[in-house]
């Protein structure tokens, strides 16, 4: 071992050709594993802090600008191994160039590519099952919070936690990851104890939240996470021949449930008449999809650039924000994130997105596959979850939790490879 391993506080100019990277197994860290850790945890932690404002994005911009100075190899090595991935950071900033309004899609597509380079430096420094950890800690924490700050929100059937969040979707994303990722945690026995404990904990509290939360798409899509999970990590049990029959039926069953988004849509039925003060026969989605129809129709090859229509001041961007009944569009969305890239980049740059993301998945896919195990399924789990709720929800968007998430379980695809077969043998 060399370089990082003679300093790993501070990474060498140079990699030995021998050094495993990243690491598929944890070995004993000193200070400097420890710190590059914590950094980690907090870049994860951070996403969730949207209240705190500009606070918050400088702080996410100073962990990774820490984690750039501590491995400036492994993480550059990272970009280049995940390079799908960068044509995703670039197209938003592109939009620019043919944008109704350069502006705001130059300052959010920019935004969005530093997104893009956090989850990919957090990914690069850390061993899978570490980030496995990572994910349930930054969210049990804040999950916990939430509880203590005790804030409710509206909803169709009265007042639901929604913490330091803002809504009861959000809320409901953040117990479902605690809960799919403390059974990761626990259930893998190559987890320090210190770490499996507090998920004896925060899986009743996720799901006390999911069930109280009044959200329909995140009890659905909270019971897909586990099933996946169960899925992926159970291929360990079965012989090679056997496994990609039963990846290829796990894949298979989300069709049905994709066709069926209206249906988990029933969440956004407070969107109609709590949001958008609409008569309840007149679902808002329902009119937001058609509205973005035909904004795609306008443009069909190259779209409007990036967060352009919600952010722009002509009589389109007035008119959507008079029937929403809102002055600011910066949290607003169609609803749809397969519209929204179509709106933004046109259909071309939607299939570029697309495919991107498309053959990270593959990859994921066949990672579970060859090399079964629980942090292996997480990430699979929650790529595949992340699809469907895209269906409904916008997970595209700058500084936000659901989009490091994404980035960071694509990048897994393309920046470590598959961990030993014996490492990730079933507990």
């Amino acid at each position: 071992m060399t370089g990082v391993a003679h300093a790993p506080w501070r990474e060498s100019e140079t990699l030995a050709q021998d050094e495993p990277w990243p690491p598929s197994a944890e070995r004993p860290g000193d200070w400097g594993d420890v710190l590059i850790a914590g950094l980690a945890l907090a870049a994860l932690t951070l996403s969730w802090t949207g209240i705190l404002g500009a606070l918050s994005i400088l702080l996410q911009l100073a962990v990774l600008g820490a984690l750039v100075w501590l491995k400036p190899v492994t993480v550059i090595d990272a970009f280049k191994r995940g390079w799908p991935l960068l044509i995703v950071g670039v197209l938003p900033c592109l939009s620019t160039l043919w944008s109704t309004v350069p502006g705001v899609s130059l300052r959010y597509g920019a935004q969005l590519a530093v997104t893009l380079a956090i989850a990919v430096a957090v990914v690069a420094v850390s061993p899978l099952r570490t980030y496995v950890r990572g994910v349930f800690l930054s969210t049990l924490m804040i999950l916990a919070i939430c509880i203590v700050y005790g804030r409710r929100g509206a909803s169709a059937e009265g007042p639901v936690l929604i913490g330091i969040l803002g809504s009861k979707n959000a809320m409901a994303f953040l117990a479902q990851l605690v809960l799919v990722s403390g059974v990761a945690v626990l259930g893998d026995g190559r987890q320090p104890l210190w770490a499996r404990l507090p998920a004896l904990a925060g899986i009743p509290a996720a799901l006390f939240v999911l069930a109280t939360g009044q959200s329909a798409g995140g009890m659905i899509t909270a019971v897909l996470g586990l099933v996946l999970l169960a899925g992926f990590a159970g291929l360990a049990w079965l012989p090679p021949k056997g496994r990609a029959a039963a990846a290829a039926i796990l894949v298979l069953m989300l069709a049905p449930l994709a066709a069926a988004m209206p249906i988990l849509v029933e969440e956004a039925q407070t969107f109609a008449s709590d949001v958008l003060h609409k008569d309840a026969g007149l679902t808002g989605r329902d009119w937001l999809w058609a509205f973005a129809d035909r904004l795609i129709a306008d443009r069909p090859l190259i779209g409007h650039g990036y967060r352009s229509i919600w952010l722009g001041d002509d009589a389109t961007t007035i008119g959507l924000l008079r029937w929403a009944g809102l002055t600011d569009g910066k949290g607003f969305h169609f609803h749809d994130n397969y519209r929204e890239w179509a709106v933004d980049f046109g259909l071309v740059g939607a299939a570029v997105i697309g495919l991107a993301l498309g053959a990270s998945g593959v990859r994921l896919i066949v990672n579970a596959v060859s090399r079964p195990g629980l942090a292996p399924a997480f990430v699979t789990a929650m790529f595949l979850v992340m699809a469907v709720r895209a269906k409904v929800e916008n997970v595209f968007m700058p500084f936000q939790p659901t989009t490091l998430l994404l980035f960071a379980l694509a990048a897994w695809a393309w920046v470590a490879p598959p961990p030993p077969l014996e490492d990730e043998a079933p507990q």
